[in-house]
């Protein structure tokens, strides 16, 4: 489903009583929800493109890899290469989004990402579900960090 005005305003002609959360839970779902341990979305998708074009990631296909000023970013971020590099996966690499139908960062960066995310209170993830939630600063901070 992808929210349009139109799709809200038919939202708001349902029954009374009738839940409209799905249309928006459906929206944020799309743009920041955990898969695995990462973060996917739409948000996650600018991560990927972000670090892309800065050339902070590298590598062909889905193995990526942290170019020497990607693992200065991070560490800029307070994200020590222990937190991404346990060797018990893969480092970095790339994860197919589903809603955007391109990739997103997973392996030990993506998932020290997010954790870092939560850390400094951009986002929360909801309780009921894997939708993550990002306060007013946390996307102000998120885009000046993730520049596209």
């Amino acid at each position: 489903m992808h929210c349009s005005s139109t799709t809200l305003d038919a939202s708001r002609r349902q029954a009374p009583g009738a839940c409209r959360l799905a249309i928006c839970d459906g929206c944020q779902l799309r743009r920041a929800r955990v898969c695995y341990d990462h973060l996917a979305g739409g948000l996650a998708v600018r991560v990927f493109d972000s670090l892309s074009k800065r050339r902070l990631i590298a590598g062909p296909g889905e193995e990526l890899a942290l170019t020497r000023a990607g693992e200065a970013f991070f560490a800029s971020l307070m994200i020590a290469p222990e937190a991404w590099n346990s060797g018990r996966r893969r480092p970095c690499r790339a994860c197919l989004d589903w809603s955007e139908r391109r990739s997103h960062v997973a392996g030990g960066v993506g998932a020290a990402l997010l954790q870092r995310i939560f850390a400094l209170n951009w986002a929360r993830q909801d309780r009921a579900s894997r939708i993550v939630r990002f306060t007013p600063a946390g996307v102000r901070a998120f885009e000046r960090t993730f520049p596209v």
